[in-house]
């Protein structure tokens, strides 16, 4: 959890150079592992930004998904939602190489996946502005109060 809290807040801050250090059995220091904090932290404004305009939520499976709405297909261009469909999919890619990262890394068995996946969950959901969005364990999706 601790590893977990620590990369979240660093990815949130846009720290491409944390340095964040194994413990408690948690390996993350790998070059794939590494370069996908690097990456998540380098989109992080723009996915905060996104995440702001109430058009996208924090799944509780760990990743980021798209609230296609009739609203939603009437803000921007068509040009805009891809670049938005790409962002979504570029930051749940990454977030798969950490947890499949820290799994491998780590010698966990296969089934802490899940567990890995909500340990993530939790901890950026914490770290949400309020506004945003996100889907509560029984899937209903709600907004962060303040």
């Amino acid at each position: 959890r601790a590893v977990a809290c620590e990369i979240e807040q660093a990815v949130k801050k846009g720290d491409r150079e944390a340095v964040i250090a194994d413990r408690g059995g948690v390996t993350i220091n790998t070059p794939e592992i590494q370069q996908a904090i690097r990456t998540r932290a380098a989109r992080a404004e723009l996915l905060g930004q996104f995440l702001d305009t109430g058009h996208a939520y924090e799944q509780n499976n760990g990743l980021v998904c798209i609230l296609r709405t009739s609203a939603y297909k009437k803000t921007g261009s068509r040009l805009d939602r891809d670049r938005q469909a790409l962002l979504v999919m570029s930051e749940n890619d990454n977030r798969w190489q950490l947890y499949e990262g820290i799994l491998k890394a780590s010698n966990f068995p296969p089934r802490s996946l899940s567990a890995i996946q909500a340990v993530f969950y939790e901890e950026r959901c914490k770290l949400l502005e309020p506004g945003q969005k996100f889907e509560k364990p029984d899937g209903q999706i709600v907004a962060k109060g303040s």
